[in-house]
């Protein structure tokens, strides 16, 4: 279980630091 867990947390992470990026793009441009 606390690998599924981490594995979640990291993906959610990532997809988070993801959406920040588009969001700084698109407000850059």
């Amino acid at each position: 279980m606390s690998v599924l867990v981490k594995t979640l947390a990291a993906a959610l992470l990532l997809g988070g630091s993801a959406m920040e990026e588009r969001s700084t793009r698109v407000l850059n441009s």
